[in-house]
């Protein structure tokens, strides 16, 4: 850690108590826009997929926005993994933990996702945070990518947007042995190509 801060060219900021809190604390601290956030579970980025999504997301007319990836794609590039799919009428999507924040007015997206990842053991709450009828048209598969972004803009006090990435390997971060394991594979079968960010 000390050789990469010693240049001077990249800033510790101490963790918050959580991925939303620690977010906004690097907001604060930057002071700036745009930003892009990712996660450090991320061991699969590239500098290409990188680019791609900041060229993309740049382009967007929203405050925030977020990476999807077509589950369809993961599915089929890693049939073996198990990854949470989020289900719209207009077809499946994984995350990507690539978000762009492109205006000073996402702090509030930022700081909703927050709020939403504190009651993450309390169902019920998390229901009325994102709002009942919402979920519902979710649940029921009638609910579009593109209406549950304008929903979510609505509760988040700024505009969400996306992106589409197409790269399959974008979706897989590691949350379990299985997703270490997984990394690991793509990694050596690259044959250590540098490919990563």
């Amino acid at each position: 850690m000390q050789r990469l801060l010693a240049p001077g060219d990249v800033r510790w900021i101490a963790p918050a108590g959580g991925p939303a809190a620690s977010a906004v604390a690097a907001l604060d601290a930057l002071g700036a826009c745009p930003v892009l956030l990712t996660t450090g579970d991320h061991a699969l980025l590239t500098v290409a997929a990188v680019e791609g999504f900041c060229e993309q997301a740049l382009a967007v007319q929203a405050d925030l926005v977020v990476g999807l990836v077509p589950y369809d794609r993961v599915q089929a590039a890693f049939p073996q993994s198990r990854r949470t799919v989020l289900r719209f009428r207009d077809g499946g999507f994984c995350g990507s933990n690539l978000f762009m924040v492109r205006t000073p007015a996402a702090r509030a997206g930022i700081l909703f996702w927050r709020r939403v990842e504190q009651l993450r053991k309390q169902p019920a709450k998390i229901a009325r945070e994102l709002g009942l009828w919402a979920l519902l048209r979710y649940l029921s598969g009638r609910l579009t990518v593109g209406g549950a972004l304008d929903l979510l803009s609505r509760r988040a006090g700024c505009t969400v947007g996306f992106v589409r990435i197409e790269e399959a390997r974008i979706a897989v971060d590691v949350d379990t042995v299985a997703d270490r394991d997984l990394a690991s594979a793509i990694l050596r079968a690259e044959g250590g190509s540098g490919r990563a960010a």
